[in-house]
């Protein structure tokens, strides 16, 4: 995979949609913000009732798409695929829901000597790891340079 290719597929799970700048367009219930998404960028970004799409060029016969699923209670990432010129699609995954688990714990800051807590060892004392929840409320695309 190229940097390009991780880069706008990094960019892309937080915030994307739209066919141009300023344009606003609801899937899930969820409109796209593009104030911040520039056209010259090299991604082209499209919103529609199915959901959120992404695609950018990522050799020069090769293009790479995510679409995204802003519907509630499906998974968020619909397809990741990329495309040679004149080859079928090869679809890398599909209907993939990202997890994000946090552990909750407590460290022991009581020594006198504080950069000792980066040695702390609060898996010894009681904790909990609980599954973050993604809740699809909002969506922005914002560019810098060539990355989207």
């Amino acid at each position: 995979m190229t940097t390009r290719f991780l880069a706008a597929l990094a960019a892309a799970l937080i915030g994307a949609a739209g066919w141009a700048q300023g344009a606003e367009v609801s899937s899930g219930g969820i409109t796209a913000d593009l104030s911040a998404w520039r056209a010259d960028s090299g991604t082209t970004v499209r919103q529609d009732a199915s959901g959120l799409r992404l695609s950018w060029r990522t050799a020069p016969n090769q293009t790479g798409e995510i679409v995204f699923n802003l519907e509630p209670n499906q998974p968020l990432m619909e397809r990741l695929a990329l495309t040679n010129r004149g080859q079928p699609e090869l679809v890398l995954m599909q209907r993939v829901n990202p997890i994000t688990l946090l552990t909750i714990g407590h460290r022991d800051l009581g020594n006198p000597a504080g950069w000792v807590a980066f040695f702390d060892n609060p898996p010894l004392r009681a904790y909990q790891t609980v599954p973050a929840v993604l809740k699809k409320q909002t969506v922005r695309v914002s560019s810098t340079g060539s990355r989207t």
